[in-house]
């Protein structure tokens, strides 16, 4: 009887949990980090968002900048021009801190803000190439490296690399490539209609809570402290890199059990 009850309160909790979390969804409520962290950096750079608003300069405008910046990085990276290079992946770590403000800040009409499918899909772009742009170097510069160097490597991969698998395996466009719903997809405009489910879901599915920021955080200061060490020959921040980016493959372990789990809940 014991074990029978202790199945159901379970049981009851769980369902209580999902419900919890459908609810915040549906009000667009973050986690308690998220929230913390976007409240105090859209207080800070207020200023600056209002600036690039009155000018005329939307968030989409500075994460396609930063995709620019990348790319320049890349080219004095080629080149062997390590000092320019650093300060452009700083430039490009710096669109990413205000994007989003810029987009949080809203109309004080129509008291809508600009946040749309379209730019949280080119953030996540723009964020990834920079970590690949500077993290490729990073650990592999001028053949500095060995097995940890590699090994660490691969499992930040690997936990990218899941995560990926299973956001694009719970993608909402998955059912329009079964041939029995390609007739009918045809005939309405498919290509538009594919176009419009991804905006929707990048939008709605791709935003990063507090263990998905905390991830990349780490990944970013990682990649950073890492590059610095190898450039400049200085071994105590190659390590400290080491251990910060063992919290990046933590986090991302993590994130994607959180993933599964909640895919399995909501079946």
């Amino acid at each position: 009887m014991k074990e029978k009850a202790r199945e159901q309160f379970l049981k009851r909790s769980r369902k209580v949990v999902r419900r919890i979390k459908k609810k915040w969804k549906e009000y667009g409520e973050q986690d308690l980090l998220t929230r913390k962290e976007i409240g105090q950096r859209d207080k800070i750079l207020l200023p600056l968002s209002k600036g690039f608003k009155k000018i005329g300069i939307s968030a989409n405008h500075i994460t396609s900048a930063g995709l620019v910046i990348v790319t320049i990085q890349n080219i004095f990276m080629y080149f062997d021009h390590i000092f320019p290079a650093l300060m452009l992946a700083v430039m490009a770590f710096f669109s990413d801190f205000i994007d989003g403000p810029r987009a949080r800040l809203k109309n004080p009409e129509t008291g809508q803000n600009e946040v749309t499918g379209l730019g949280t899909l080119l953030d996540h772009v723009r964020d990834y190439y920079e970590a690949f742009s500077l993290g490729i170097p990073a650990f592999f510069y001028a053949e500095r490296y060995g097995w940890v160097d590699i090994t660490a490597f691969n499992a930040i991969l690997i936990s990218y690399l899941l995560i990926a698998i299973l956001v694009l395996y719970r993608y909402p466009t998955w059912p329009t490539l079964h041939s029995q719903n390609a007739e009918p997809l045809l005939l309405r405009h498919r290509i538009r209609y594919r176009i419009e489910l991804i905006l929707q879901f990048s939008k709605e599915k791709l935003q990063t809570d507090g263990s998905g920021r905390i991830q990349f955080a780490s990944l970013a200061a990682g990649i950073i402290l890492m590059f610095v060490g190898r450039v400049y020959t200085v071994p105590s921040l190659i390590h400290l890199s080491y251990l910060i980016l063992g919290v990046t493959v933590g986090y991302g372990i993590q994130n994607f059990l959180n993933e599964y789990y909640e895919d399995e809940e909501d079946e």
